[in-house]
């Protein structure tokens, strides 16, 4: 039961959100979030096999395949998505092309962390909620 809660039920949740999405766009902030949360199951899915953290062409069509190929651009939404690894850790950023909207930050630890305005967020911006 624990297994589909943490990796089935947030995949569920994501496929739902993302016809609703195609059938209603969604504004620029949910659909980074839709991004962000797909990102950070991909890079948990990438270091249960790979033991490491994996960029975004790591993750992508010519890696891992476990994000489209749209996504190893880097952008989406209006917001460019980044992602600085370790081998034991990684920061996953979206920035607003406009610089004066919601800016996100994420890790390994799963949370993720928001910044309103023209500072970026980072690890010490409020929790998402």
């Amino acid at each position: 039961m624990r297994v589909v809660a943490k990796f089935i039920l947030p995949v569920v949740v994501l496929v739902v959100s993302c016809h609703l999405a195609h059938r209603h766009p969604a504004p620029p902030e949910y659909q980074a979030l839709l991004w962000i949360k797909k990102l950070q199951q991909a890079e948990s899915r990438y270091y249960e096999t790979y033991h490491r953290y994996g960029s975004l062409e790591d993750l992508g069509p010519s890696g891992a395949m476990l994000i489209e190929g749209g996504a190893v651009e880097g952008s989406h939404a209006g917001y460019r998505f980044t992602i600085e690894r370790g081998h034991q850790s990684y920061v996953l950023r979206a920035t607003p092309v406009d610089a004066n909207k919601t800016s996100y930050y994420a890790d390994q630890t799963g949370l993720i962390r928001i910044s309103y305005g023209k500072q970026p967020a980072t690890a010490d911006s409020e929790v998402l909620r």
